[in-house]
């Protein structure tokens, strides 16, 4: 987000990265008990972008 700020984006597109990002963490959190950045891993994304896909 602070990389975000930086390059002056507006403060919706801000708010919507905030809102994606926390939406990533929850499913982190309920699917695979990841609190920590550090513990994310490529396949972990792909999962999140395969449930999204799924979802709609």
């Amino acid at each position: 987000m602070l990389y975000c700020s930086s390059k002056n984006l507006s403060k919706k597109t801000l708010a919507s990265y905030e809102q994606s990002l926390k939406l990533f963490l929850s499913y982190l959190q309920e699917h695979f008990k990841i609190i920590e950045a550090t513990k994310v891993q490529t396949a972990h994304i792909r999962h999140y972008i395969k449930f999204v896909k799924e979802r709609g």
